[in-house]
């Protein structure tokens, strides 16, 4: 039984951090492929640092500790990547 209830209160967590994702996403001009248009590129980056920054403004203020701030670096969702052909 401790399993399942660890996997329901895992899922609870997983979905929310969808929707904060997802809400992110459209705040970026994110597409879901993970796509900006060239027109609002400069503005994704832009916003991108400030939602990353703010997130880690409120670790280091005593919300995460640094593994938590490593894997978030680590894993951030809206990290650039080059187009491979």
């Amino acid at each position: 039984a401790g399993d399942l209830e660890e996997f329901h209160k895992n899922e609870e967590i997983w979905f929310a951090m969808n929707a904060v994702v997802n809400l992110w996403r459209d705040k970026i001009g994110v597409n879901d492929d993970g796509w900006v248009s060239n027109e609002g590129y400069a503005d994704a980056v832009k916003t991108t640092k400030r939602l990353k920054d703010e997130l880690l403004g409120e670790m280091m203020g005593g919300k995460g500790d640094e593994e938590d701030i490593s894997l978030l670096h680590k894993g951030w969702p809206f990290q650039d990547h080059e187009e491979v052909d």
